[in-house]
């Protein structure tokens, strides 16, 4: 039986209760969140955000608070030259006060879903990401999870 100590009362927000949508805008990726927080009883003016991440890149955008969802009109991945890999974070953090950006709740390795393929929800055993890979034939990191499978990245490819 696992046992773990809460101090801090943050709570896992379920991965039933976000969706992440990634589409294709003129050759740059830009994603639409879904986020059902009612049930979680957060002060209503926590602050929420969202996180795109993979390996050292990171974006990061305020999405409101818990009441007054705020979905922000620039929501594009210009970080990313590929969506391979990436993967999203929701982080509920305390409203201006006492304890301000205390974390109160959070969703983390939540995967997308590309705009009109099926949703099936199963965490890949290996996941593949752009890499500069040199003259390598092939490289598995460990360092990640789930590990990662590193592909040649085609914006170091030339003809």
């Amino acid at each position: 039986m696992r046992r773990t100590f809460n101090y801090t009362n943050r709570r896992k927000i379920g991965r039933k209760d976000v969706s992440i949508t990634l589409r294709e805008e003129r050759a740059v990726w830009v994603f639409d969140a879904n986020l059902r927080l009612a049930d979680y009883h957060f002060p209503r003016n926590a602050e929420v955000w969202l996180e795109a991440h993979r390996q050292n890149l990171w974006m990061q955008w305020e999405w409101g608070t818990v009441s007054a969802l705020r979905v922000p009109a620039d929501r594009r991945l210009t970080e990313f030259d590929a969506p391979d890999g990436v993967l999203f974070r929701v982080r509920v953090v305390q409203p201006p006060g006492q304890e301000h950006h205390k974390l109160v709740g959070e969703a983390d390795a939540i995967s997308f879903v590309k705009a009109g393929e099926a949703d099936d929800r199963r965490r890949h055993l290996l996941v593949p990401v752009p890499d500069a890979l040199d003259q390598q034939l092939w490289k598995l990191d460990f360092e990640h999870d789930p590990p990662q499978h590193p592909r040649p990245s085609m914006a170091g490819m030339r003809d």
